[in-house]
């Protein structure tokens, strides 16, 4: 979509300093020296996301699309979808009014959304990755210690079908990022919301503990310096955006027979899950990017 492109040049705009363009990107890479240990993940608790208080500017209160909604009383699943309001020529056409306005339109869509979501999964995110760990099996003796909080993102594409992202958040020593890998498969809200049955739920309860497998394989393999052949490269994730999404070129992406992997940017990490955004390692099925 070329509205992409614009979105993104605004972003820009309203974010750029001369701190910022002073600093150079950094994207997320695995510990230096690779380690020669094999791992041992233990899950530990998240600390809580600290209070985010409205921001102001001139008097005006400005309307931010948050992190996202939580869906569960944990704290660990959430919701965030872009759609709502009149787009991009909304924006252009009132200015600051319009796109104060689409964002709030957007805003009212995730909290009636996640208002019907809510509840509706029976699982953790801890207890699919209990299952994921027990499939591999018990670790070596002397491998290092891994820790690691798993969550769950949810947004939604244009026909209302609910995307997933199994996201990992992992410290080994002094070195941390995060690994985001997308669930094979979408399911619509609306079926969702009104309760998905067994069969239904117990197939994506199994999708999204692959996820995490495939999360848990791709950081042994990075941390052990075995991923290796990363190179620029020009592909379309509509997963990672459903509504604003382009061809992109990825500085640091790889291509194996199953996956795609791309190195987003290095930073620390959120106390929530909140937003997917750009940021850690991207996990994503062969079939769910378009390369160009």
């Amino acid at each position: 979509m070329k509205q992409g492109w614009w979105v993104f040049l605004f972003v820009l705009l309203v974010t750029w300093s001369p701190e910022s363009s002073a600093r150079k990107v950094m994207y997320a890479m695995p510990p230096e020296p690779a380690l020669s240990e094999s791992l041992r993940f233990s899950v530990v608790e998240p600390t809580p996301p600290p209070p985010q208080p409205a921001k102001r500017s001139g008097g005006l209160a400005l309307v931010v699309v948050g992190p996202g909604q939580f869906l569960d009383e944990q704290r660990r699943i959430t919701y965030r979808q872009e759609f709502g309001g009149g787009g991009l020529a909304v924006g252009l056409l009132f200015g600051p009014l319009g796109a104060g306005a689409n964002a709030a339109a957007v805003q009212n869509a995730n909290e009636k959304e996640a208002g019907a979501l809510r509840g509706r999964f029976p699982f953790t995110p801890q207890a699919l990755m209990a299952k994921a760990l027990q499939a591999r099996g018990e670790a070596s003796a002397g491998a290092q210690e891994a820790r690691i909080v798993p969550s769950l993102h949810v947004t939604r594409d244009q026909d209302g079908r609910l995307i997933f992202w199994a996201i990992v958040d992992v410290n080994i020593g002094a070195w941390n990022s995060r690994y985001s890998s997308l669930v094979q498969g979408r399911v619509p809200l609306l079926d969702v919301a009104q309760g998905l049955p067994a069969d239904g739920m117990a197939n994506l309860e199994a999708a999204i503990q692959a996820a995490y497998a495939r999360a848990l394989d791709t950081i042994a393999a990075d941390v052990a310096g075995t991923l290796t052949g990363f190179k620029p490269m020009k592909a379309e994730l509509p997963a990672l955006s459903p509504r604003f999404h382009n061809t992109v070129r990825y500085e640091h992406a790889l291509l194996l027979e199953d996956r795609m992997i791309v190195r987003g940017f290095a930073g620390a990490m959120p106390a929530s899950p909140g937003g997917l955004g750009f940021m850690g390692v991207l996990v994503m099925p062969i079939d769910a990017v378009k390369l160009r």
